[in-house]
């Protein structure tokens, strides 16, 4: 690979793999995709065919590549990425995994790509959403003007892994930690609420979360009933992130006096977007940028993990030990709702 030459790189799964290869497929891709490794189904084979690449079902049969982008599940989600990780690396093969990936499987994995002159790197992939960067900046911003105090936070289970890796970004001391969860009734059991609340001190900053805890054992990627919800709160007021793909607004502390002060402003730039502008531009945009981080990463021959990240991830496995394993539910079928319904009459 010459210095002006795009690493060439495949992606592994199919499912939300189609994201990475869709956006690393594009034109402006710090990469070069040349294929797809996947078991072979039909919507694999159409992907790769509409993306132009080829598809591949063994990673003995993979052509020569630089670099693998694995969107499998990991072991700790009872998936077998993390062991394409390891074969990958000892391979040659440079390797970025989506999310979540435990702590001591990143730990191992790290040791691996020491061991074969590979980079390992893992994707918590909100952070590089746009939306959830701008948020992340102002509140970095606040926190050297008003010190962050605390924070509320809502996600579902199903991503609280980067709500994890959100929070080591704003949250300054990841360390010592106190987790603090309700007691469970007798047996194990909860009570019957979709949500369970949990509290981390992290030194003197207090996190209290509300999690969705909840999956559909033969659809566990769906039937979330919200993705983030964050609230950082100071002495001057607290920084709103209603969505993970919306918008920031300031809210000053409240003051009697202080009558000509707004009660909310918009943060940066106003995000309102579509399903299919989440879809098809800032899931892309939030890969590509992912990938070329990567790719600098692999340039300086560092990897893109630190202490920190490493913290982070086991403060997430500690906090959903705590409030124990989620709650398995039937689907249900949704009702769709636009907001002209709920103007009153």
């Amino acid at each position: 690979m010459t210095a002006n030459q795009r690493p060439r790189a495949i992606v592994v799964g199919s499912t939300f793999g189609a994201v990475y290869a869709e956006a690393l497929a594009a034109p402006r891709s710090p990469v070069e995709l040349v294929g797809l490794l996947s078991r072979g189904s039909t919507a694999s084979t159409q992907l790769a065919d509409r993306l132009g690449v080829s598809r591949y079902t063994n990673i003995d049969g993979l052509p020569p590549v630089d670099v693998a982008f694995v969107v499998v599940r990991s072991g700790v989600v009872g998936g077998e990425g993390t062991q394409i990780c390891e074969q990958l690396l000892a391979g040659g093969i440079h390797v970025m995994q989506e999310q979540p990936v435990h702590a001591d499987e990143i730990l191992s994995l790290l040791r691996v790509a020491k061991a074969s002159s590979t980079v390992y790197a893992v994707n918590d992939f909100y952070s590089r959403i746009a939306p959830i960067r701008q948020f992340i900046c102002a509140a970095k911003a606040l926190d050297k003007i008003a010190r962050i105090r605390y924070v509320h936070a809502r996600s579902s289970i199903h991503v609280s892994y980067p709500l994890f890796t959100i929070l080591s970004a704003i949250v300054g001391p990841l360390t010592p930690a106190r987790i603090m969860v309700p007691q469970r009734a007798e047996g194990g059991e909860t009570t019957a609420s979709s949500f369970v609340a949990g509290r981390i001190l992290l030194g003197d900053v207090t996190v209290d979360l509300l999690i969705q805890n909840e999956l559909c054992a033969h659809d566990p990627d769906n039937h979330a009933r919200l993705m983030h919800t964050i609230t950082v709160g100071s002495d001057a007021g607290e920084l709103v992130l209603a969505h993970t793909h919306g918008s920031t607004h300031w809210y000053p502390r409240p003051r009697v006096e202080a009558v000509a002060v707004q009660i909310a402003e918009p943060v940066g730039i106003d995000f309102e977007p579509t399903a299919a502008e989440v879809r098809n531009k800032l899931w892309p945009n939030a890969v590509r940028l992912a990938a070329a981080d990567f790719v600098e990463s692999i340039d300086r021959g560092r990897t893109l993990i630190s202490q920190r990240f490493v913290r982070a991830t086991r403060l997430w496995s500690d906090f959903t030990s705590s409030i124990g394993p989620a709650t398995l539910i039937d689907p249900q079928p949704s009702v769709e709702v636009s907001a002209s319904e709920l103007v009153g009459k």
